[in-house]
């Protein structure tokens, strides 16, 4: 009959094994190692003009003169910069499944990123705005928090049957007034690709 090994070996014989499989992992080259990787499809972006040149999101827009194309961003199917109310002030459009959480879900969250408290569906009903767009009727809130002057927005909900898109300008609240004609303009212009067909 054999002798059973030691624990003492056993205990050895792992930790050399442990250690040999740690330094077959290693290689002799130090540093950090980089991939490229192709990029996955994603909507484009705007054009420099301003319009949606891309067919897969079915929807078009005319964008202000005095917006400026940004760079959009994998949710952000269009972006834009509005020089004239700030370095910070934005629009862009942004499209879900579904109903993208529903009016008072939305109006509450962007409530709530501004300070406030959130509003029963009646008052939501009351602060809420209704607009016509190529592609069909939408809701729009201006959401201000006196608290904070440096950051206001107006937001639009427009249910495109199965999706639904977000519009939503950022500014300065003492912008905000001054930019509502020009955020209702845009959103009114939001119609369906089949209208360039």
């Amino acid at each position: 009959m054999l002798n059973a090994p030691a624990p003492r070996v056993l205990r050895n014989l792992g930790w050399a094994l442990a250690v040999t499989v740690l330094l077959a992992g290693c290689s002799g080259d130090e540093g950090v190692r980089s991939y490229q990787v192709p990029k996955s499809s994603t909507p484009a972006a705007a054009g420099e003009d301003g319009h949606d040149h891309s067919h897969e999101e079915e929807i078009h827009w005319h964008a202000p003169a005095n917006w400026q194309a940004a760079p959009g961003s994998s949710l952000r199917l269009a972006n834009f910069r509005i020089p004239e109310a700030g370095p910070s002030a934005e629009c862009y459009v942004v499209i879900l499944a579904g109903d993208g959480g529903g009016e008072a879900a939305n109006v509450n969250r962007w409530r709530g990123q501004l300070g406030l408290e959130p509003l029963d569906a009646a008052a939501i009903a009351r602060e809420g705005k209704d607009g016509r767009a190529g592609a069909g009727p939408y809701r729009y809130f201006r959401v201000v928090n006196p608290a904070q002057p440096g950051k206001a927005m107006l937001a639009a909900i427009l249910p495109l049957g199965g999706r639904t898109a977000f519009v939503k300008l950022l500014a300065p609240a003492d912008k905000i007034d001054a930019l509502t004609p020009q955020f209702v303009a845009f959103c009114d212009s939001l119609e369906p690709a089949s209208a360039h067909s």
